[in-house]
């Protein structure tokens, strides 16, 4: 049985900026799985916190509360928490669906 995406809504104003969030959401995945793979502590917590800042811009709560999750494991160097929180950030770019806000 598959879950069901995640849905997020967003001021309708941001919609079409949305493309080039994913893009950009999508290339710092890459770069902070680089971060854990290499336990690269400060580099990891540092895109977190920046992941987590622009998804709170966007209203994007789902993804701002894995950011902040990560951010905190990064700070740490909780190695396992860091992986579950990439996983669950993986599962979350593959599922959500972004509809304006009414």
């Amino acid at each position: 049985m598959s879950e069901s995406p995640v849905q997020e809504h967003i001021d309708p104003a941001l919609v079409p900026l949305m493309p080039r969030f994913w893009s950009n959401a999508r290339q710092e995945f890459q770069a902070m799985n680089e971060a854990l793979n290499h336990r690269e502590w400060t580099t990891l917590r540092r895109l977190a916190h920046g992941s987590k800042g622009a998804a709170a811009g966007f209203g994007l709560q789902g993804l701002a509360g894995i950011a902040k999750n990560l951010e905190g494991a990064a700070s740490t160097g909780d190695q396992e928490q860091a992986a579950f929180q990439l996983a669950r950030l993986q599962t979350y770019l593959d599922s959500v669906q972004v509809l304006p806000r009414e």
